[in-house]
């Protein structure tokens, strides 16, 4: 039995099963899309000595909590869907003194508790890891921080800070690494990352010096835990709100608190770790609407044509990637060593009204989040660095805070008088996703126009006999496209869909129209007899196709970085790539990955040149994409011939077209990502 003795029922299983290629959705002309699915291939994501090579469900599937908060009928319902808790804060210390005599006790008691919990975890969810951020210090060795600082962070986020002083950093690392030992003894497992404050930015309240203070303290815990628990992985910054700016000055040196951290504390972190909210402006409202800027509030929910509306603080279409790519330049420049892998203990949309819920329309409300969960979750499997991905998406809403929340499978609309657990639309969005694994294989958009690339998402695998296609439509248009696996398609092919279909509400406010439904197929619904497929705007799917041979072919893409970074492009630039000889063994091409930003956005016409190696390339990037943005950020994708790509170094010139580009422009990264290809068959000789 499910949670609740109940399983909840797809809001599109009334539908008969029909045929791909009579879906509803119309396209006005013949697809030119394709999309290359190299189903006979294994791939590798790589940079450095970090690699990716399957869909493991324990590094990205999670929720949030970590394991030993629910009760059984809970951890049954999450097995079935196979996610595990993977996050929480902690620990909570005694609010005494700790050098009262009842401090002693009261610790132990404290330990206990968390003891407890962590077992019950390790029982119910054998060997599964999970990280924890820090949360409440003892009373007399913190205080309430000064808020003189600049306004870094949404105000929505913001809570009651506390900060370490300086004088007591040792005495506070040295009571967090009794808490690991008394941990230990207890027979209880700990937890694998462990991150000094859960968002700093929104909670370390110590004036203009609360980047370095931070810091420091980071600095001083990591060498702790390094000594007394190397079994642990010491993360962080963990900020709220990394959003970069305008000229990307948040990341520029002394810079704030990310960094700061990676300056400081880069060389004895084992993981970073980053929080992830795009902001919402459609189903909002403002905490304080007399400080809100003209025109930032959005008239729809569609965030891919928002972006044209000047709303800046989206990670969801390339400006996650772009600041993942700076992490890595920046701690290189710094410690001169590879940069440590990436951890992402929260991600989605902040700020649908009311925070802590009830949402008025539960079941809109949950199809926006569960859009950018969606895109951020595929952002992120496309990175080697990612070890663990956890949503802001709860299993069950807390009792006595956001009890009636949307961001849970299991809310609690009656609380405070009654605490029952009641199913959101949230559990079939994590149903959605429950068969999805298997070893990556590489899949690839050709003819996208150039204005909608950044918000087309295709992300394939493959088990022994299904090949799994996880597809994401961002523009609000629908699109046609062929899908080319390189055989034919197979009797048996399948496809799930989550979409919106029917009216809209005009207003966040407004109740959900009759005809208005968010589908959601937990199972497949449709049966593909045709490789033409059309999507929806905003619509997610997942197409299965049945497998009888094994993979032949491993493709590997390696990413390699030029040192430079945060460019102003008023002349042209050079960037410098390092190739060995084993990164262009079997090298097929490669993908320049350029980082766009301006304080405006392009204008038509307006274009960024390319010329590798002293031979221009045919493709340019085409700035008038931005037009209407603000704190304009976009990773643009040039494709680099094999023949042109030597060992050593290669130059990369970037230099403004015929008619310049906007004011302040700059250039955060280039990278390479080098294709490889080599027969299986040839493994091991």
């Amino acid at each position: 039995m499910r949670y609740l003795k109940q399983m909840s029922t797809s809001i599109g299983a009334a539908m008969m099963m029909g045929l791909l290629t009579l879906a509803t959705c119309e396209a006005s002309a013949a697809p030119e899309v394709v999309l290359r699915v190299d189903a006979d291939a294994q791939l590798t994501l790589r940079v450095d000595s970090l690699v990716a090579e399957d869909l493991d469900r324990a590094r990205y599937f999670r929720l949030y909590h970590y394991p030993g908060m629910f009760e059984q009928p809970l951890v049954d319902e999450m097995k079935w869907l196979r996610v595990v808790p993977g996050r929480g804060t902690g620990p909570s210390f005694p609010r005494s003194d700790p050098r009262s005599p009842e401090w002693a006790t009261a610790q132990a008691a404290a330990i206990e508790r968390y003891a407890a919990v962590f077992r019950r975890g390790a029982e119910q969810h054998p060997g599964a890891s999970f990280a924890l951020a820090g949360h409440l210090y003892p009373r007399t060795i913190d205080m309430i921080g000064k808020d003189d600082s600049p306004d870094r962070v949404d105000p929505s986020m913001k809570v009651d800070g506390l900060v370490v002083l300086p004088q007591d950093y040792d005495r506070v690392s040295l009571i967090l690494s009794d808490w690991f030992t008394g941990l230990k003894r207890a027979g209880a497992p700990v937890p694998r990352y462990f991150t000094p404050t859960n968002e700093p930015d929104a909670s370390w309240r110590d004036g203009q010096r609360s980047p370095q203070s931070f810091a420091d303290f980071s600095r001083v815990l990591a060498l702790r835990l390094k000594q007394d628990h190397p079994d642990v992985r010491f993360a962080g910054p963990c900020t709220a709100w990394s959003h970069p700016g305008p000229r990307w000055d948040r990341w520029r040196s002394p810079g704030w608190v990310e960094r700061r951290f990676i300056d400081v504390v880069g060389d004895v972190t084992d993981d970073y770790d980053f929080h992830l909210y795009t902001k919402e402006l459609w189903a909002h409202i403002p905490p304080d609407p007399a400080k809100i800027a003209p025109g930032r509030l959005q008239p729809d929910a569609r965030l891919f044509e928002s972006m044209a509306r000047g709303h800046n603080e989206v990670w969801d279409f390339g400006k996650a990637d772009m600041m993942l790519d700076l992490v890595r330049v920046l701690h290189r420049e710094r410690w001169d060593e590879p940069a440590p892998p990436v951890i992402i203990t929260e991600f989605g949309r902040q700020g649908i009204t009311p925070q802590l819920g009830p949402w008025s329309n539960p079941e809109y409300f949950s199809y926006l989040y569960a859009t950018t969960l969606t895109r951020l979750w595929m952002t992120f499997m496309d990175r080697p660095e990612i070890t663990l991905t956890v949503p802001f998406l709860l299993p069950v809403s807390d009792v006595g805070y956001g009890d009636r929340r949307g961001h849970a499978m299991y809310n609690r609309p009656g609380a405070p008088d009654d605490p029952t657990p009641k199913i959101t639309p949230m559990r079939d969005f994590v149903a959605f996703f429950r068969d999805l694994e298997g070893s990556r294989v590489p899949a690839d958009w050709k003819g996208v126009e150039p204005s909608r690339q950044h918000g087309m998402f295709a992300i394939a695998s493959r088990t022994n006999d299904t090949l799994f296609v996880l597809l994401h439509n961002a523009p609000a248009q629908p699109i046609s496209f062929t899908l080319d696996l390189g055989m034919q398609l197979p009797q048996g092919a399948t496809l799930q869909r989550m979409r919106w279909d029917g009216q809209t509400p005009a207003r966040f406010t407004d109740p959900n129209p009759a005809d208005g439904t968010w589908r959601r197929d937990v199972a497949p619904e449709e049966r593909v007899a045709h490789t033409t497929i059309t999507l929806a705007g905003e619509e997610t799917a997942i197409l299965r196709v049945p497998l009888l041979e094994a993979a032949k072919r491993r493709v590997t893409i390696e990413r390699i970085y030029a040192r430079e970074h945060l460019v102003s492009l008023d002349q042209p630039l050079s960037f410098n790539i390092q190739l060995d000889a084993a990164q262009l063994q079997n090298a097929t091409g490669a993908t320049a990955v350029v980082g766009f930003a301006s304080p405006l956005g392009g204008e038509a016409g307006q274009t960024l040149k390319f010329v590798l190696n002293g031979e221009p390339l045919p493709d340019t990037a085409d700035l008038g994409i931005t037009h209407g943005w603000r704190a304009a950020s976009l990773p643009y994708r040039v494709p680099i011939p094999a023949r042109m790509l030597k060992v050593g170094a290669n130059h990369l010139s970037i230099m403004a077209g015929d008619n310049g580009v906007p004011t302040d422009a700059l250039i955060t990264t280039v990278r390479l990502d080098v294709r490889r290809i080599e027969d299986k068959a040839r493994e091991g000789h």
